[in-house]
Order: C-alpha cells, then structure tokens, then sequence
C-alpha cells in the first residue's frame, strides 16, 4: 500500500511537471500568436495611412488638373468669342460693302 502510495505522489508530480510544462508552452505559443497580431494591425495601420495619404494625394492633382482645365478653359472661350466678333465684324464690313457696291452701281447707270 505505501508502494502505491508512492506511486500515486509520482505520477501526481509528473503530471504537475507535465503541467506546468504545458502551460509554459501555450503562455509562449499565445505570446507568438499576440506578437503576430499586433505585427499585422501594424502593418495593417501602416498601408491603411498610406492608402489614405494616396487618396489625399490623388484627390489634389484631381483638384489642380480641374483648376487647370477650367482656366483654359476660359482662355478657350475668350478667344473664341474674340474670333466671333471679328467673324461678324468683318461679315457687316463685307455687307456694308456689297451695300456700297450696289448703290454705285445704281447711282452710275
């Protein structure tokens, strides 16, 4: 019976050595599994800041290239209603002379 006994306070404090060794191992495999973690929300912060930064960036080009655009834009428009108003000037230029020429023609027959 004591032989049994001490059997049993062996294999007790085997399993509390294998125990103990077990929860050593899991502390260190869950402090890898955190560590890992923290890892990819670093990195996951870091493209989510740098996807927000060439957002940021694209919006200003967008923004310049429409302020660009519209400037010329208005270049655009003013030089075409210069060339317009010299169209019709020279249009009643024309009609004034071919006004001027029939009356001529008139006046001299």
């Amino acid at each position: 019976m004591r032989n049994t006994k001490n059997q049993k306070a062996k294999l007790m404090i085997r399993l509390i050595q294998y125990s103990r060794e077990t929860v050593v191992v899991i502390t260190l495999v869950f402090e890898q599994k955190v560590k890992q973690f923290l890892e990819t929300e670093r990195y996951n912060e870091l493209m989510q800041r740098q996807e927000l930064e060439l957002a940021i960036a694209s919006k200003t080009d967008r923004d310049k290239l429409l302020a660009m655009l519209a400037e010329q834009q208005i270049v655009l428009d003013e030089e075409l209603h210069k060339i317009q108003r010299e169209k019709e000037t020279e249009r009643f230029r024309l009609i004034e002379q071919l006004q001027e020429g029939k009356q001529y023609t008139y006046d001299g027959q």
